[in-house]
């Protein structure tokens, strides 16, 4: 899911008289292309895998994550992480920090499981469908501003990695406070359906006051 970092941008293809408003929501989500696009260029492995209740091979769940560049100014990366519901019912998929951090050494995990991450789910700032479908049928334009979902980030005048070194929000995601509790992520996901996060390091429990 993360390659290298690529020193062009980005490019897609598809046959745009095809294009549906799904497709364009995807395709137009700068959240997720930054992690494409992230300078580290590290790439993401599979910390578990797991049969679904059905006990279904092809219905499995998993759990992967990987390192991204920090965006917080200090020696911690951030990190994604992706749950995914192979499965063909909605289910409801945890993992623990410990799981996250599950390729580090034991002294080095438990330095990451005694910080503070702000979670941002990077679906949820996408396109709505309703804007979507408005640009397709060509009701609304691209440059037109009206509203936030609106407000498309340009990679061709600010790269992905200039877009995360001002912590430009598009690229960063959106906060979800209510999805890591205690070092553990809990997200209800659709069947065949992913969650994407991003793992901000914000500091130590014992700095918890500061903050």
């Amino acid at each position: 899911m993360v390659g290298a970092a690529l020193k062009t941008p980005l490019i897609m293809g598809t046959d745009l008289r095809m294009l549906d408003a799904q497709a364009l929501s995807i395709l137009n989500n700068p959240a997720v292309i930054a992690i494409n696009q992230d300078p580290l260029g590290s790439p993401v492995a599979r910390r578990w895998i797991l049969p679904s209740s059905t006990g279904n091979k092809r219905e499995e769940v998993q759990l992967w994550s990987g390192k991204l560049t920090s965006t917080t100014g200090d020696d911690y990366n951030d990190m994604v992480v992706l749950l995914i519901n192979g499965g063909s019912s909605n289910a409801t998929i945890t993992a623990t920090l410990l799981d996250i951090f599950d390729d580090l050494a034991h002294s080095a995990k438990m330095i990451q499981v005694a910080s503070i991450w702000e979670v941002r789910d990077l679906w949820a700032g996408r396109m709505t469908l309703e804007t979507a479908t408005s640009i397709i049928q060509g009701r609304t334009t691209w440059n037109n501003s009206t509203s936030g979902d609106d407000e498309w980030y340009n990679a061709t005048q600010t790269s992905y990695a200039q877009g995360l070194a001002a912590n430009d929000a598009r690229v960063l995601g959106v906060v979800d406070e209510n999805v890591l509790i205690n070092g553990i992520i809990t997200t209800s996901l659709e069947a065949h359906g992913v969650a994407m996060f991003r793992l901000r390091n914000i500091g130590s429990l014992g700095k918890r006051d500061e903050l």
